[in-house]
């Protein structure tokens, strides 16, 4: 009977740390498509904001070795690996409890941050292809216009919206504010 109880654990152990071996690939990923997609605005953040596709991978890449040790520590049956899964299982734990209640802190503060990058990035949009680009990038992704509306480029462009801005490219007149989508934060 405690053979077959032990069986059972020793097969659930395996089965849970195989879904999260799943689960740290697909961060991985994840965190390679960040990546990836973070080089159309680069001109606006630089290299100060690559961080969220670093820490996914990151993440991704402590998770699978936890779960190596949990799934090794099943099928080998092995004190010491199991300890040592469960340590890291309580280290991560905490850390992302931690991560948490940073990011609900930290919130307005990040926010602020890429609005008045944004902005910043707003007044070189004439001046600059890449920032330009970017801009154009972001507008067409987000289905958006502007950091708050989109009135905010009438002042950078002479009186007139960015093609990007336009809800129907091919049919915008770039003077009229009735073709034009909402600011980021409107959507």
């Amino acid at each position: 009977m405690v053979e077959g109880g032990m069986k059972c654990v020793k097969f659930l152990l395996f089965a849970f740390n195989l879904v999260f071996v799943i689960a740290a690939i697909a961060l991985i990923a994840v965190g390679a498509y960040v990546q990836v997609k973070l080089v159309d605005y680069y001109d606006f953040f630089g290299n100060s904001y690559s961080g969220p596709g670093i820490l996914l991978i990151v993440v991704g890449v402590l998770i699978f070795i936890i779960a190596f040790f949990g799934c090794m520590g099943a099928l080998k049956e092995n004190y010491c690996l199991t300890m040592t899964f469960a340590v890291l299982l309580g280290i991560i734990f905490i850390m992302m409890i931690a991560g948490g209640i940073a990011a609900y802190v930290l919130q307005d503060d990040i926010e602020a941050e890429v609005s008045n990058t944004l902005r910043d990035a707003e007044q070189n949009y004439a001046t600059s292809g890449g920032v330009q680009k970017s801009w154009d990038t972001l507008q067409r992704d987000f289905t958006c216009c502007g950091v708050n509306s989109s009135s905010e480029w009438l002042a950078h462009l002479n009186n007139t919206y960015p093609i990007s801005c336009c809800k129907d490219e091919a049919k915008c007149d770039k003077t009229d504010a009735d073709d034009m989508k909402t600011g980021v934060r409107t959507l």
